[in-house]
Order: structure tokens, then C-alpha cells, then sequence
């Protein structure tokens, strides 16, 4: 079976040959590998959309996975702060096992600031800038120049059902 770039290519003989009224021997071959097209954009719809059914399969799987994940790295968390509590009412700092041992240790005070109640000479007030997305898509479009800006053309594959006529 040919490859989609080889239907292609033979379209454009057929269309050459055709805009120039010349039919060479091979043309019957361009002709047949130029049907083909139909079958190919057919195989590529049914391959298309395998993957994404593999895609959406192995996005769940990962899904699945990351909640494991996170399941696992609560349990963790809570195991640490069991570890701690014990530590606390029994009034140690340092708990051991045959193999492994445990030791509080200080760490640097995390700064916890509520707003609300924060006197003014604490803050700084400060500026932010943002594109003002709709002004300038609506001047681009009637065609003003503005430097940073330009709007970008693109374009999105669409598939439909081919209705047959009876």
C-alpha cells in the first residue's frame, strides 16, 4: 500500500498531466495509486482514533497512579506526625528502633502573616502590568501595528462522516 505522501504526489502528476492534455504510459499507474486515497484518509481516521482511545486509557492509568501517589505520600505525612506525637507526650526528642532511630530537630520558624491585621508600615504596595488582551486583538484585527503583538494564524484538523448519496 502506498504512503500518504506518495497518493498525494501522484494527485499532483494527475493534475499536471491533466492541465497539460498529456497522458503518458504511466499514467494509468498515477491514476490507480491516486484512488487509493480515499482507503488511506479512511486508515488514518481508524489510527487516529485508536490512539486517542490509548491516549485516554493510559491519562486514566496515570490518574490512577497519582492518586496512589498521593494516597501513599499522605500516609507518609501522617506516619511522620504519629512519629512526632509520640514523641512529644513521651517527652523525648529522639525515639530509636534496632535499625533506625528518630530525632526531633529544630527548624527555621516558617513567617505566617495575616494580612487583615498587618499595620501598614509592613507592606509595600505594589504594581502589576497585564496585556489588555481584548484592546489589542480588537485594534490588530482592524489593522493597527503594534509592537509585541501580532495575531497568529493557525489551523485546527476537523473530521465528519462522509454522507453517501442512494
Amino acid at each position: 500500500m502506498s504512503t500518504l505522501f506518495e497518493i498525494v504526489n501522484a494527485q499532483k502528476v494527475v493534475t499536471n498531466f491533466l492541465e497539460r492534455d498529456e497522458f503518458p504510459a504511466e499514467f494509468n499507474d498515477v491514476v490507480e495509486i491516486r484512488n487509493l486515497l480515499p482507503q488511506k484518509v479512511d486508515g488514518y481516521k481508524a489510527v487516529m482514533d485508536k490512539l486517542d482511545q490509548e491516549a485516554k486509557y493510559f491519562k486514566a492509568q496515570a490518574d490512577k497512579f497519582l492518586t496512589a501517589a498521593s494516597s501513599l505520600k499522605r500516609l507518609h505525612t501522617d506516619l511522620k506526625e504519629r512519629i512526632k506525637i509520640a514523641m512529644k507526650d513521651l517527652g523525648v526528642d529522639e525515639l530509636q528502633g534496632d535499625d533506625f532511630r528518630f530525632k526531633l530537630s529544630n527548624t527555621k520558624p516558617k513567617l505566617k502573616i495575616d494580612m487583615n491585621n498587618l499595620p501598614a508600615e509592613y507592606t509595600i504596595q505594589t504594581i502589576d502590568y497585564i496585556a489588555d488582551k481584548e484592546k489589542i486583538e480588537m485594534e490588530l484585527n482592524e489593522g493597527v501595528i503594534i509592537d509585541g503583538a501580532e495575531l497568529e494564524h493557525g489551523h485546527s484538523l476537523r473530521t465528519y462522516v462522509n454522507k453517501r448519496s442512494k
